[in-house]
């Protein structure tokens, strides 16, 4: 049976994999909304120059 210290250790670790998994996703959630961010603008833009086309 794994001792206190040995579990211990596991659960730090699966804490640290939990935590760079976590930086991952925020930091693709950070690209998507910037992603996002440029279409709407362009899409905006691509709006407004159409209503004067009209």
């Amino acid at each position: 049976m794994p001792s206190r210290i040995e579990r211990f250790t596991v659960t730090i670790e699966r804490l640290r994999m939990n935590y760079e998994r976590l930086a991952e996703l925020m930091s693709e959630k950070a690209k998507l909304q910037d992603l996002h961010l440029q279409n709407k603008k362009r899409e905006d833009h691509r709006m407004a120059s159409s209503r004067f086309n009209v």
